[in-house]
């Protein structure tokens, strides 16, 4: 639960819980004002930044392979590495 606890750090408005395409692992989106990030707390996933807020609940139901495809201009995906936190914050602040 480290990862969503790090996002929440933050101060996002409000957190939701979900599944991209009903399917899957549930994963957690943090609303901010400006973005919206959706983090999966599994191991070997990443974190999804959505620059802006306009229609995020319909894009997050979209799988995580429809969301690198079709809104890469608006989706930033971060790998779960060594910096992930490092790369993350740029987002956040």
């Amino acid at each position: 639960m480290e990862r969503p606890e790090f996002v929440d750090s933050y101060g996002p408005i409000n957190t939701y819980k979900t599944k991209f395409s009903e399917q899957g692992h549930q994963y957690y989106v943090f609303l901010f004002r400006n973005h919206v990030v959706a983090e999966f707390p599994q191991y070997g996933n990443a974190v999804y930044v959505l620059d802006g807020t306009d229609g995020w609940e319909d894009i997050f139901k979209k799988s995580r392979q429809e969301l690198r495809k079709n809104f890469s201009h608006r989706i930033t995906w971060i790998r779960h590495t060594r910096t992930w936190k490092e790369r993350l914050v740029k987002h956040l602040n």
